[in-house]
């Protein structure tokens, strides 16, 4: 009986000291870091006051930076995109867009090696952060994982559309649209060539898993017309689809192409008498409206305008009773000078001149306002007809209020 027991008593003895040694084990198992499902090898992770810290090398490669280093300042940084964050040993600021963001404590050197604080890095650069202490695994993923492509084709349909439909409910620019208008199904085609169509993604700040700011360059060359234009787009998943809840545009640049005084020649000399019908055409609507002749007007003025008017206004004045209105309420006056034809097709037109627009009413005077513009016209009921005007003088930067917001 004493031999049992005793054995008993060995037993859980060498069960415990196992238990004990298993639990060290565990305790001293390194730490790892995984990335977007990736482990990254000799990373190693340290908890240090409650924070996790890992070498800044390693943590910025894994999330994308390129690695900087000033040896005259001793200043580290790494970039992503237009992104920038840049610190010092031992500080307990890191610099983040231009952006301070204070440390719980100060930046540690081990072995050697920088440390920065994984969750921090993390979420500047758009990541979630999660410990899962069992496994002794340290997991980032970043917010956009996988969404690239969502987002880039939303901003294709929104910017070749500028349709509703690419919003989310709560966009206060929805008040300015007609909803039950089929906005990309109407979208007009020109003759005009277009060399060149695109919106680029600059720079993304992830909130979320479902949200983000994103800085957006839109460019679009015809042969008559080279824009571009810069906006910040917050955006957010509803309904399980990216839309834009809010636009901030802060640059807007309009010019001509470098060959339009060749364009014009061309059309000059291979086309002349057409080229006269569409400027006699032109000058025969901005007469009607300079003499508030309403029938004449409309007569000279495109029907597609005037059924995209009425089929997307939202409320119930339509393109006639605008018009009348118009002339009953204002002293307008349009003096066009310098006018030439830059693209001459089967039934589109588009010039160039220069306006001098007035409004005794408002009290702007002949010379007042004067811009370079754009006119397109289109062929209909045998004549040319007036379709729209673009100015060439509305261009802004405002990069310093909302490019860094």
């Amino acid at each position: 009986m004493r031999a049992k027991l005793t054995s008993l008593l060995l037993s859980l003895c060498l069960v415990f000291t196992l238990t004990d040694i298993t639990a060290a084990a565990a305790a001293e198992k390194p730490i790892q870091l995984i990335v977007n499902g990736k482990r990254i090898e000799g990373a190693n992770p340290i908890l240090r006051s409650g924070v996790m810290y890992a070498p800044y090398r390693l943590l910025f490669e894994a999330v994308g930076f390129k690695v900087g280093y000033d040896a005259q300042t001793k200043v580290m940084s790494g970039t992503l995109g237009e992104s920038k964050l840049s610190f010092s040993a031992g500080s307990y600021l890191l610099e983040f867009d231009g952006k301070l963001h204070y440390l719980d404590g100060p930046i540690p050197v081990i072995n050697g090696q920088t440390y920065l604080p994984v969750r921090t890095v993390g979420e500047l650069a758009g990541y979630s952060v999660y410990y899962d202490k069992p496994s002794s695994t340290l997991r980032m993923t970043y917010y956009g994982l996988g969404q690239e492509g969502a987002i880039q084709a939303l901003m294709t349909n929104y910017y070749g559309s500028f349709s509703p439909k690419y919003l989310t409910s709560d966009n206060m620019e929805l008040a300015y649209y007609n909803l039950s208008y089929d906005y990309e199904a109407n979208q007009r085609v020109s003759e005009v060539p277009t060399r060149q169509f695109k919106a680029d993604i600059t720079k993304r700040k992830w909130m979320s898993f479902d949200e983000a700011v994103i800085w957006v360059t839109y460019t679009n060359i015809t042969d008559v017309l080279e824009v571009e234009s810069k906006c910040t787009l917050h955006i957010r998943k509803e309904n399980g689809q990216w839309k834009i809840a809010r636009t901030n545009w802060y640059f807007y640049q309009t010019e001509l192409p470098a060959n339009a005084d060749q364009l014009a020649a061309t059309i000059l000399t291979n086309q002349k008498d057409k080229q006269q019908a569409v400027l006699d055409d032109l000058h025969a609507y901005y007469e009607a409206l300079n003499t508030e002749d309403y029938e004449r007007v409309l007569e000279y003025t495109s029907p597609k305008l005037i059924q995209e008017w009425n089929d997307e206004v939202v409320g119930d004045m339509t393109w006639e009773e605008m018009h009348e209105g118009l002339f009953d309420l204002t002293e307008t006056r349009y003096k066009l000078s310098g006018e030439r034809v830059l693209f001459l097709g089967e039934k589109e037109a588009v010039i160039h001149a220069t306006m001098d627009w007035s409004d005794t009413t408002e009290g702007i005077a002949e010379g007042d306002y004067v811009f370079d513009v754009l006119i397109t016209l289109d062929y209909s009921n045998g004549h040319w007809t007036y379709y729209e005007d673009i100015s060439l003088d509305d261009d802004y930067d405002d990069s310093g209020i909302f490019a860094t917001q």
